[in-house]
Order: C-alpha cells, then structure tokens, then sequence
C-alpha cells in the first residue's frame, strides 16, 4: 500500500535544489525520488510514499545540503453525485500533503558580513526547530554538522532578507537563543579623492613633464608639484632639470635665464 503525499516549497534559498525527497518508512535509508527541481516544488510535487511513512526527508544535494523533515498530515476529500433514479455514489479520497522550506542560511561575526554573505560561512547542512516552520524568524534552534568547529560565542545568520543574532556554547552543532530579526540593509560607502590639480584655476587634466636647460649664467627655476608640494632647481650654465606640473602650467625662472624649456609628455 501506498499513500499519495503533495510537497509544496514554501521557501528555498538561492543555493537550494535539486532535491531528493526519503520517508521515515526505511530510516531515511533509500530515496523515494531524486533529482526534483526547485520549481517542480514550488509549485507542489506529488509523490507516492509508503503507507507506514509518518514522516518525509527533503533534501537539498546541490551547494546548499539542507534538509527538513517534515511530518505528514492527511487531508480527506468526499464527492457525492445523485441521479433522478435517486441513486447516489460516493467516493472517499485521501491525500497527504506536507509544506515545505529548506532556507539558505549564511554565518558570519557581523550583521553585515551574515547579510552581504562575505567572510563567514554558508550552512549547507542545516535543521531547524520547529520543523514545520517556515518562516525564517519563528526559527528557535538551528543544528548544523558545520557548527561543532565554532568558537563559543555570539554569531548573526541571515537568509539574504533577515538577519538575527544566535548563540553558540560547547554544545555541538547548536546555535540558539536568537535575537529577533531585523531587516539586511545594504551600506554603500563612497569616497572620493580630490587631487591638487583639479583645484588650481585653469589647471587641465593630468600632469605633464618639463625639460628645461640653464644659459650659460645658470638659473634658478621654481614650480608646484602635480601632489602640490613647491620646489626648485639651481642651475650652472648649460645644465639641464625636469619637473612634473599640472597641465596648463609652467615653471617659473625666478634668476638667470634658460636656453631651453619643453613640455615632454604626461607624467604621475
């Protein structure tokens, strides 16, 4: 004998699926159908199970390897139909069906790591009390083969929406205690860096070099670096120097005179 049982997908998180669906009926042993895609289950999935099966194993065996056993109810359907003979059939149907979520949930130290899922650690093996809950934030107890290797402490886990803090001691495997949920929010930093140029009137974009040679009474050159710090250069006669200045700009001869002066090309 055999029962037939509709499992809908409340809730599946964005690694979740495929899935393959067990019954309590052999301990969990040998699945009953494999390889059920998460839109199959949205959308409820029927699936024959044993008579003797009280309770039915979803599992996820892609990235995510969550489960949830979920128990199974029973829901009775009657139909009745009558002629003008006054004959009347009736039949009696029974149909178990079961809800189901396997959430995506992500560890990390910080509230903002757990919801931007960076710096900590997706739980791929996850339970969670009460079983038959979907919704992430009723969550009291989660149980996890990843947990044991935690330090004691307070951690946040998000399902991408929620966040909350949860608490870990030498317990294995169990984070509980929760915090209640708060929405994730995403926080953008923007910084901008003004450089020197950019403030001098007329200043173009860019920095470029100079070369410039002394005559034969020398000189002595000045000019504004392209980070804005001021310096100069003495020459002797017929020596040579280069500097670095914001585009528009030119070095200033402040004694003596220069033979020759050229912009040469872009600098840093």
């Amino acid at each position: 004998m055999a029962q037939s049982v509709l499992v809908t997908l409340t809730t599946a998180g964005v690694d979740s699926g495929p899935f393959d669906i067990y019954s309590d009926a052999d301990g969990y042993t040998v699945p009953i159908v494999t390889g059920v895609s998460k839109a199959a289950l949205l959308a409820g999935y029927l699936v024959t199970v044993p008579d003797a099966a009280t309770i039915i194993k979803v599992l996820s065996t892609g990235v995510c390897s969550n489960y949830d056993l979920i128990p199974i109810s029973l829901t009775t359907t009657t139909t009745s139909t009558s002629t003008s003979t006054s004959t009347s059939t009736s039949s009696s149907t029974t149909t178990s069906t079961t809800t189901v979520c396997i959430p995506t949930l992500y560890l990390a130290s910080t509230n903002n790591d757990a919801c931007a899922q960076i710096n900590g650690q997706l739980l791929t093996n996850i339970s969670f009390t009460p079983s038959d809950e979907c919704n992430y934030c009723n969550f009291t107890t989660l149980n996890s083969t990843e947990i044991p290797g935690l330090a004691n402490g307070t951690y946040y886990v998000s399902d991408g929406v929620n966040v909350r803090a949860w608490t870990k001691t030498s317990t294995p495997s169990v984070l509980y205690n929760p915090t209640a949920c708060s929405a994730c929010t995403t926080t953008t930093t923007t910084s901008t860096t003004t450089s020197y140029c950019s403030t001098v009137p007329g200043a173009g974009v860019g920095c470029f070099n100079w070369n410039f040679t002394a005559d034969t009474g020398g000189a002595v050159v000045q000019w504004t670096n392209c980070n804005g710090t001021p310096s100069s250069s003495v020459l002797s006669g017929g020596e040579s120097g280069s500097a670095c200045l914001c585009d528009g700009q030119t070095p200033t001869v402040t004694s003596g005179s220069l033979s020759l002066i050229s912009q040469v090309g872009q600098c840093v």
